[in-house]
């Protein structure tokens, strides 16, 4: 019988965060959270150009480090994870688990256009439309 380390194995690094992306959905006065929700959408544009796509891109599994005026993400919950091109379709719907309010939505949908070279309004209103569809399912 061949050991499982030779098919299978999981290798994971400690990342010393500061918080998740929930308290800053939740409260509208948190600290920079405009410059946060952009640097998210970078981030996140990052991803999708790397064809990283997230099942389950939701608030507590998005981590956060904040240093002076620098902001690192890291992801966990990396089982539901595909590697392969995504459709503008998929990277728009892939913010719909974050249940987020429409004024945060348009931050990052504008940034998120802006870095992918997608038309702004068109990222604003499908990024919302799958964030309606999406409570609307879930409520």
């Amino acid at each position: 019988m061949t050991p499982t380390l030779h098919k299978s194995y999981f290798i994971s690094i400690a990342f010393d965060y500061d918080y998740t992306l929930r308290p800053a959905l939740r409260n509208p006065d948190f600290e920079d959270r405009d410059e946060l929700f952009r640097a998210f959408a970078r981030f996140t544009a990052h991803l999708h150009e790397n064809g990283v796509l997230h099942n389950d891109y939701s608030q507590g599994n998005i981590l956060i480090k904040k240093e002076q005026d620098h902001y690192t993400f890291s992801i966990v919950d990396i089982n539901r994870m595909e590697f392969r091109p995504l459709s503008r379709q998929e990277r728009y719907k892939n913010f719909s688990r974050l249940w987020a309010n429409r004024d945060v939505l348009e931050i990052i949908a504008k940034e998120y256009a802006k870095i992918a070279g997608y038309d702004a309004q068109e990222a604003i209103d499908e990024i919302c439309a799958f964030d309606l569809k999406h409570k609307k399912f879930k409520q």
